[in-house]
């Protein structure tokens, strides 16, 4: 909508706007509020656009017949339902544009020299109040809206649709289409392989002799035969001799290998080292016999992981704890004798970085359970979106339980990374991941301190602690403990939190009377994520 005089030349535009809401559409990079100046139609105007990029940025641009930038984009973000004020001053070839006191642009362009303004939309809804265009010359060219009850008031349309009601209502006819169920299969063209040869140094274009199927020389002592089928079978014969000489008897390796990776999941290491390496250049079993025991008992009970699974989590080792007595008595001395290779203790072991963030959710009330459909994009600062090369991922002012699902539903973008994640050695996407390494940084302790979703999720927690059992410290105490720890407190650690209780409610008090008894909730919960025993399996 364009309105003023379209030979107005040097005029400064002051007006407050508020966005209402706009399109939760990942990758709108056009959406956002704008401001037109200088406009003679709708093809010549100076066009200021806030909030753009997924509302991460702001932009100026000139347009005749398209636009283009004339200056770099600023950062910076608009909340829905807040009043802001914007002001634009164009003086000959200079232009100044601030809002709320915070200058975004100061340049010269000569493109256009005079024109009226407008005001705008797209894909976001926007209530504007307190227009005034005043004169170089300090006389008034405009003191209110124009027609404020319909065009630039969008509470009052009432027939507007956004993009994503639109794509909610395409979600919901493609729900309600008959599909015809899918059918998955693999077969064989018939009897007779097709001819494979040996490409001589590699080269598909220097085909060389026939080859025939075969097991690596290193894998196998004995040859493997790839025997025909009997002749009312339509197939080579190959996997299924492949997939009996993989689960015979006589294979030392596959068993050990699997119930090896078995006990890795459980134990945090492997009986071998090198899960992917059961060769020379691999480690060696810290404790032979129970793997060959192992793989036997794999083998006897028809290759069944699940009692695999059973075995080995009601086996003593599995059921000790992680501290013996000896080392209970005599920790330093102890600890330079005992290791967890002897399995004479439960070895210590951090959770998987994914599992952390659930923890923490789940320790709130705000874990959403919720299964299937896609991925989500949680909330990323935007300075570490600005860090990637395609800066493809939205900006989350606030999350909200559908971006609380476990962390394996977490969208990953290889150049986006969730800084929560990485610091805790989450393996990249890119490559198998036979062995997660763990290490202890200090960003990861930071990590755990300073960011907004542990800070937010204590907020929850304790809000929900407070409502569930009052205001009595004892009953506040052991529910937090058996949220983030499952167990109940010491006397020790009760004693300690209510002194902590009261410290942290006394110096709340002093800023936030009303409030001080959550927040101080608030920071016995963000100390408990921070403990080592929220953290570590023990």
């Amino acid at each position: 909508m364009i309105f003023g005089d379209p030979e107005w030349k040097d005029y400064t535009v002051e007006v407050e706007f508020q966005k209402t809401g706009g399109t939760k559409e990942p990758f709108q990079y056009d959406a956002g509020v704008s401001l037109m100046f200088r406009a003679t139609n709708l093809n010549e105007f100076y066009w200021l656009r806030l909030g753009v990029s997924d509302n991460r940025e702001h932009s100026l641009e000139v347009c005749d017949g398209g636009a283009a930038p004339i200056t770099r984009k600023v950062p910076g973000s608009l909340q829905d339902n807040r009043w802001y004020q914007l002001r634009v001053s164009v003086v000959a070839e200079s232009m100044r544009i601030h809002v709320d006191d915070r200058l975004l642009f100061d340049l010269k362009h000569s493109r256009h020299r005079k024109g009226g303004i407008g005001i705008g939309n797209w894909l976001a809804t926007t209530r504007w109040r307190n227009l005034k265009v005043q004169g170089s010359d300090g006389s008034i060219l405009m003191g209110q809206l124009p027609d404020p009850s319909s065009a630039i008031s969008p509470k009052n349309v009432p027939d507007f649709a956004t993009i994503d009601e639109l794509n909610q209502q395409i979600r919901n006819l493609e729900s309600k289409k008959a599909r015809l169920p899918i059918a998955r299969s693999i077969a064989d063209n018939g009897r007779d392989p097709r001819e494979t040869r040996l490409f001589l140094r590699g080269d598909h274009r220097t085909p060389g002799p026939v080859v025939q199927p075969a097991v690596p020389a290193t894998l196998t002592t004995r040859p493997v035969a790839f025997n025909p089928l009997a002749s009312s079978i339509a197939s080579t014969g190959r996997r299924l001799a492949l997939a009996d000489w993989l689960t015979s008897a006589e294979n030392p390796l596959v068993a050990r290998v699997m119930v090896n990776r078995i006990w890795q999941y459980h134990f945090g290491r492997g009986l071998v080292d090198t899960p992917s390496n059961f060769g020379l250049r691999g480690s060696k079993a810290s404790h032979p016999k129970l793997l060959d025991w192992l793989a036997s008992e794999f083998v006897r009970s028809g290759w069944s992981i699940k009692h695999m699974h059973r075995l080995m989590m009601t086996s003593s080792v599995y059921r000790q704890s992680g501290v013996s007595f000896q080392l209970a008595k005599t920790r330093k001395a102890a600890s330079s004798k005992l290791t967890p290779r002897l399995l004479s203790r439960f070895p210590k072991r951090r959770l998987e970085a994914e599992l952390i963030r659930d923890r923490i959710l789940a320790a709130s009330g705000s874990l959403n359970r919720s299964m299937h459909g896609p991925g989500v994009r949680p909330r990323i600062h935007p300075s570490v979106i600005e860090t990637s090369t395609t800066r493809k991922w939205p900006t989350i002012e606030t999350e909200t339980p559908e971006h609380w699902r476990r962390s394996v539903y977490i969208f990953v973008r290889r150049s986006v990374l969730m800084p929560m994640l990485e610091a805790f050695d989450s393996p990249t996407t890119t490559q198998s991941c036979e062995r997660r390494l763990t290490t202890t940084v200090a960003t990861q302790a930071l990590q755990l301190m300073n960011d907004a979703f542990t800070n937010e999720q204590a907020t929850i927690m304790a809000r929900r602690v407070a409502n569930l059992v009052g205001s009595d410290f004892d009953k506040q105490i052991e529910q937090i403990y058996w949220r983030s720890l499952s167990r109940k407190p010491t006397t020790d650690e009760q004693n300690d939190s209510r002194e902590f209780l009261e410290q942290q409610r006394s110096y709340h008090g002093k800023r936030n009377s009303k409030q001080a008894g959550v927040l101080a909730l608030t920071d016995l919960c963000h100390v408990m994520f921070n403990l080592n025993e929220f953290v570590y399996v023990d």
